[in-house]
């Protein structure tokens, strides 16, 4: 729903307290297409793509939970320094 999703991660991560915690629920683009699905959706990811941008711009990834059957995960992300 984000067009520039990386930008969004990091004023989350400009406005997140040291070791805030960061909740994101995402469509698994590994079972379901998300863009078939809800045209509102313009991007996709995988747990890969989702570890890469957030390390890329300032967090740790804690944890995956997958809900919905498996076709959605909740990712729980740390703030683990500021990015510029």
């Amino acid at each position: 729903h984000i067009p520039d999703y990386l930008s969004a991660l990091m004023e989350w991560n400009r406005i997140l307290k040291p070791n805030g915690k960061l909740v994101l629920a995402i469509p698994d683009d590994s079972f379901i297409d998300a863009l078939a699905c809800d045209p509102t959706h313009v991007h996709v990811f995988n747990e890969q793509a989702i570890n890469n941008a957030l390390e890329a711009t300032g967090y740790e990834v804690k944890q995956h939970t997958y809900i919905d059957g498996g076709f959605s995960f909740v990712t729980e992300a740390i703030k683990t320094k500021g990015v510029a």
